[in-house]
């Protein structure tokens, strides 16, 4: 059996994927809102319950665990607004150093460029919702351009950040380019 599986903007089609067949016991609030939320989303109840304990087991369950917190978008600007572009560069490529390291080993994996590549794609962009993700690696490097619904600052954030995660596997920036909802990233080997 075939299943296409959305990343973020991303389709992955999966090949081979067993289902079984398991019951659950709900609250009758909770059945209700699983099903008022599934037509919204013209899905399955199934599908949607699936998805809910996927995204638990991806991510949720490790986000709790290394303390996440969740800002509307509006403050997070703000925050940026009040740093220089310098101070944001800086705190991007401290954080892309040490924390992408923290996070991996909090879900139980090993710093790797695969799950390096797996934190951008998966845990950033899908779950934590940083940005959408174009990810493409070539003979070259890596060609990875990210949206996203901040400003110019955030994306200042992100290209230290993201570029700081690579470095350690001998990637550097040959090119960056920054706009306001945007970043485009050449990392090269």
């Amino acid at each position: 059996m075939n299943t296409i599986v959305t990343l973020g903007r991303c389709c992955v089609l999966k090949k081979g994927r067993k289902d079984v067949l398991r019951s659950l016991r709900l609250t009758e609030e909770t059945s209700r809102e699983l099903s008022d939320e599934a037509e919204r989303q013209s899905v399955s109840f199934s599908a949607l319950t699936t998805t809910v304990l996927t995204n638990y087991l991806e991510y949720g369950r490790y986000a709790d665990r290394y303390g996440r917190l969740t800002f509307n978008p509006s403050t997070v600007t703000a925050i940026l607004n009040a740093l220089s572009d310098e101070t944001v560069a800086k705190l991007g490529k401290e954080r892309g150093k040490a924390r992408p390291k923290d996070m991996l080993a909090s879900n139980g994996l090993n710093w790797s460029l695969g799950t390096t590549v797996q934190l951008v794609e998966k845990y950033l962009s899908k779950h934590t919702r940083w940005f959408d993700c174009t990810l493409r690696e070539d003979q070259a490097g890596f060609h990875i351009h990210l949206s996203h619904r901040l400003n110019r600052k955030w994306s200042i954030f992100l290209a230290q950040y993201v570029s700081s995660m690579f470095r350690e596997f001998g990637f550097k920036p040959a090119e960056v380019t920054v706009s306001d909802y945007t970043l485009s990233l050449r990392l090269a080997r």
